[in-house]
């Protein structure tokens, strides 16, 4: 049985915080820190679900696999095809099945998918939490507006 708490861990893929990839977050500092928190919540024994990324590259699936290093320890792993995970009704059942009620939400990016799937569990009735010690941001200017409006619709953001 897990607690009431849940971490969604973002979009920590090859693709998007890999050595190769065309993104320059400090993979290595990055996936250091989301390690840490991950450990934390299963110490807890907070549900940790997973999110991965679905794009369509020249008319077929692609979904990469998680970047390395990073802990994986739980089988609960999704992919979403939206910005935000909230469009995969499956999470919301595991959620209401598991009697959740708050969401804390880390990974890539700050100003795209963990902003979009904190505002949609905001708004889907769970307390959100958005630390920004374990959320990769390329745009740090869009940034400072984005951890604003969220604030507004209710989300928790924590420094």
């Amino acid at each position: 049985m897990y607690s009431d708490k849940v971490l969604f861990v973002i979009d920590m893929q090859k693709d998007y915080v890999g050595i190769n990839s065309r993104y320059k977050y400090d993979s290595v500092e990055l996936i250091a820190k989301i390690n840490e928190r991950i450990k934390l919540a299963q110490k807890n024994n907070d549900l940790i679900i997973y999110i991965k990324n679905k794009k369509i590259l020249k008319n077929s699936e692609h979904i990469s696999d998680f970047s390395d290093g990073l802990l994986v320890v739980s089988d609960f792993i999704f992919k979403k095809e939206k910005s935000s995970l909230i469009s995969n009704p499956s999470i919301m059942q595991i959620l209401n099945n598991n009697k959740i009620i708050q969401a804390e939400i880390i990974g890539v990016d700050g100003n795209c998918c963990v902003a979009s799937s904190a505002a949609d569990a905001v708004k889907a009735g769970f307390k959100t939490i958005f630390p920004c010690e374990y959320i990769g941001v390329l745009n740090k200017e869009r940034f400072v507006k984005k951890k604003q409006i969220l604030k507004d619709l209710g989300v928790e953001i924590i420094y």
